[in-house]
């Protein structure tokens, strides 16, 4: 009998969806990993392969974190990062994220979005995952995916 979380992080990389998970904790543990006023900065937009592109909300902070990239990826490592990419963009403020998070969430479980197998489908994976977090965060990136999929998000 195999261990369940062999057989989630196959269907997860079978999905794509493990980097989806990688970047989605990162930014639950962004302000536990990088305190003020770097956090509220720097936010991490996209991971991929090991590498995690970086939203920075000022040409003059860019410039800053530039000299930090080593130990930044240094903090990231634990979850995988071997490289960083920094790009200028705009930051959702926790205020900013909440409501959209809020539109994301109204969207994504309308039951007429998902058919009753595709909920099937989600239900059975999470439910072996005992994490409430963790459990939250496949549930929501899995949803996305078949939404995507599907061209309703």
């Amino acid at each position: 009998m195999k261990p369940i979380g062999t057989i989630v992080c196959k269907v997860l990389d079978g999905y794509g969806l493990t980097d989806n998970i990688i970047c989605e904790k990162l930014k639950k543990d962004w302000v536990k990993i990088f305190k003020e006023p770097l956090s509220s900065h720097m936010e991490p937009h996209k991971f991929t392969n090991g590498e995690l592109l970086i939203i920075v909300d000022s040409h003059i902070w860019l410039n800053e974190i530039n000299f930090l990239k080593d130990s930044i990826i240094e903090k990231l490592s634990p979850y995988g990062v071997k490289n960083i990419i920094f790009k200028f963009g705009r930051i959702f403020r926790k205020e900013d994220s909440k409501s959209k998070t809020d539109s994301i969430k109204k969207k994504l479980y309308k039951p007429s979005i998902l058919s009753k197998e595709e909920i099937s489908f989600i239900e059975d994976i999470i439910s072996k995952i005992e994490d409430k977090d963790l459990r939250s965060v496949v549930k929501n990136t899995i949803t996305k995916s078949i939404l995507i999929k599907k061209g309703n998000f």
